[in-house]
């Protein structure tokens, strides 16, 4: 790794064969080599090799600390590094992103939750919408993000959430959701195949809507 990281950037494509053939001791060398490293400076070169050498849980949760704590820029280019490696063991790291400040981050980390199908986080996810749905400011991105990525994870536990949002409400029942949200929740559950929905859906075609 110190000639990996000593090397011109050119000459570093040169090493990842020899990693790649080291995968799971590279896997620990690199969850040591975050968690003890301050740098952005220093993690950034370090990236690239993850599509090398692959995830594990121990590396997600290392690079969950650096989503949580690093730049926004950082965070997006592990999101976007995530969703290119499409990995599940990947979806560890996304957990913290779910809750970010900005909603396009937060928006991000549910879309590649959704690409790399990490079922396991359904329940989080749903978490992070409540959290959301509870603070002031513009969530639209981020509830457009996560009914598509709940679709596309088909966890029945996502069902009552999508219904919810896809429904039009009488005034007396509160503010609907905007409609971008309201199609992307349909688009979601029109996704899962189960009869639970499909009576939902067929009803929702009935409706003054």
């Amino acid at each position: 790794l110190g000639d990996f990281l000593a090397a011109p950037p050119l000459d570093r494509v040169d090493y990842f064969p020899l990693f790649g053939s080291l995968k799971e001791p590279m896997r620990s060398t690199l969850a040591e080599f975050f968690a003890e490293t301050g740098s952005e400076e220093e993690v950034r070169p370090m990236l690239p090799l993850l599509r090398v050498v692959g995830l594990d849980p121990g590396l997600s949760l290392q690079i969950c600390a650096w989503i949580s704590r690093g730049s926004r820029a950082l965070r997006t280019e592990i999101l976007s590094l995530l969703e290119e490696i499409a990995d599940p063991a990947g979806g560890l790291a996304l957990r913290l992103a779910l809750f970010d400040d900005h909603a396009e981050t937060a928006a991000l980390a549910a879309q590649v939750m959704g690409k790399i199908g990490y079922r396991a986080g359904v329940p989080v996810l749903l978490k992070a919408v409540q959290v959301r749905k509870e603070r002031s400011g513009d969530h639209e991105p981020f509830l457009v993000a996560a009914c598509k990525a709940l679709g596309k994870l088909g966890d029945e536990k996502a069902v009552p959430f999508l219904e919810e949002v896809a429904r039009k409400k009488p005034f007396f029942r509160g503010r609907a959701y905007p409609e971008s949200v309201r199609v992307a929740a349909i688009e979601g559950l029109a996704r899962m195949d189960q009869p639970q929905v499909w009576r939902f859906l067929q009803n929702l075609t009935e409706e003054k809507n």
